[in-house]
């Protein structure tokens, strides 16, 4: 994929200011200008959902190059509130197959990622893997998102479709013990 197609993927927020604006990782991508703000009612790309059905793939690469990619910013002791809140089409919502958070805050907890880790997860699922490793680079403990979860993004960003993808995750949690 050329650079061009690349910078030109629009990253989206919802930020619903739940979180220590001090460790808010989607407040350090505005000010890096890689994000934009969208108001709560607003509606553009994909949504990631951590409760939909479906999972991102290769196969969504289309919708995101034209339309962005959106991520709602809120407390994980909250999230199940507000993803319910997200009045967005349920064609246009996305969950992220099985991974393990970087992050300071919830360092080592599966599916607990914070803002940057689920936009920077999405990019390099879709093939879009500079502007992932942009993204992480931009944070101290980015290198180590990577180093933990290469495998899985890589089995995933291989996978053609929804299907594929929960496939592959059913395979790793199987292998770690998790079903």
């Amino acid at each position: 994929m050329n650079n061009e197609r690349v910078a030109s993927v629009k990253l989206f927020v919802l930020h619903l200011r739940q979180d220590d604006p001090t460790k808010c990782t989607a407040s350090k991508l505005k000010r890096l200008g890689m994000v934009e703000y969208l108001p709560l009612h607003s509606r553009r790309g994909l949504l990631l959902d951590p409760y939909c059905s479906r999972s991102i793939s290769r196969s969504d690469s289309e919708i995101v190059l034209s339309q962005g990619l959106t991520a709602i910013d809120a407390s994980w002791k909250k999230a199940l509130e507000s993803f319910r809140g997200a009045s967005w089409r349920g064609d246009r919502r996305r969950a992220l197959p099985y991974l393990v958070a970087a992050n300071p805050t919830n360092y080592g907890i599966p599916v607990n990622l914070s803002t940057a880790e689920a936009l920077a997860s999405a990019l390099f699922i879709i093939g879009l893997r500079e502007q992932a490793e942009e993204i992480m680079s931009s944070f101290r403990w980015g290198h180590s998102f990577f180093e933990l979860n290469r495998r899985y993004l890589e089995a995933y960003g291989e996978a053609e479709s929804s299907a594929q993808v929960v496939e592959a995750q059913r395979m790793f949690m199987q292998e770690i013990g998790l079903v």
